[in-house]
């Protein structure tokens, strides 16, 4: 059946036994917040941060370009049109046809110099295929060990184009204003396909060939993938995080305790709010919580500043006289 996320990463199973034994959720955007809320987790509970990938890249970028010499250990410079190449998931590396495809496709790409810090796995599996010495002849592709944090972060920084299959260099691309495209068909970072600076082209050679060609000679498609707003937010992940657990802390509500009071029911219930009022406000009002505003034709996180008129609201209906004290 249909899901809104892929249960079989692994990722995803992590994400849900962690959950389960979680106080707060920090998340790095509202559609995160919004998937958790529909799984049942109080609202209450989540806080919209942002990533903090986007803290990292931007602190250890500032040190990593003091310190880097990886271009020119490579013989390159940033009017190259680097490609930065990572592949190692299974689905792409064990499975002959897809990564041929893929394979042929980076032959093809003599316009650009494809930088690959090969997987100890990848290299194994594609010398299986008889694939590997294809790219070792390819003059514009340099095969390398994996290469450490720091000089990533330069490289693909400088770099005109992110191909990949990894997750999270889909987030540090979008950060650092790369356009990347992804050996994928689907992502478990669909944000970044929604703002524009990510493309999945799966395995499919024709359409990794096109897609690349276009971001090399049409300035305004390689300048919208650039410039696609980064939606894991500005670098204050970090922050935001800790202040959220020091005011807790400061509060004394960070003890796990038996509740003083326990709502035995409460009515699930949706209506239509015609008044000016915000989510705390008829929440105080109406002994409620909120738990998902549709708002303008889209679901919308209930903070509790958000004005809710002319939205339909999701909540729960609690009763005084159905509290034990």
């Amino acid at each position: 059946g249909l899901r809104s996320y892929d249960v079989s990463m692994p990722e995803e199973i992590n994400r849900k036994a962690a959950d389960d034994c979680s106080y707060f959720y920090f998340v790095p955007t509202e559609q995160s917040a919004i998937n958790l809320v529909l799984e049942g987790y109080s609202p209450k509970d989540i806080y919209i941060t942002g990533n903090s990938v986007v803290d990292t890249c931007y602190r250890n970028l500032k040190i990593a370009e003091k310190t880097s010499t990886i271009l020119d250990d490579l013989n390159l410079n940033d009017k190259d049109n680097i490609i930065t190449l990572t592949m190692h998931r299974a689905e792409n590396v064990d499975d002959k046809e897809r990564v041929t495809s893929i394979i042929q496709a980076l032959l093809e790409l003599k316009d650009f110099n494809i930088v690959f810090p090969i997987h100890p796995r990848t290299k194994k599996t594609l010398e299986k295929f008889g694939l590997y010495e294809k790219l070792e002849e390819a003059e514009h592709i340099k095969v390398t060990k994996p290469i450490g944090y720091l000089d990533f972060l330069v490289l693909i920084s400088k770099s005109i184009i992110i191909l990949t299959d990894s997750g999270g260099l889909q987030e540090e691309a979008i950060t650092l204003n790369v356009p990347a495209l992804t050996l994928r068909y689907n992502t478990e970072r669909p944000e970044t396909v929604t703002a524009g600076g990510n493309i999945l082209v799966g395995a499919d050679k024709e359409t990794i060939l096109v897609t690349a060609d276009k971001i090399l000679n049409n300035k305004e498609f390689y300048n919208k993938m650039k410039n696609a707003k980064n939606p894991y937010g500005d670098g204050s992940a970090a922050s935001q995080m800790l202040d959220v657990i020091e005011k807790a802390y400061d509060e004394d509500d960070l003890k796990i305790e038996s509740p003083h009071r326990i709502m035995t029911t409460f009515d699930v219930e949706m209506r239509h709010i015609d008044e000016n009022i915000t989510v705390e406000e008829f929440e105080d009002i109406h002994n409620t919580l909120v738990r998902v505003v549709y708002k303008n034709d889209s679901m919308v996180f209930p903070s509790p500043d958000l004005n809710i008129k002319d939205s339909i609201i999701l909540f729960n209906q609690y009763g005084l006289d159905e509290m034990l004290y």
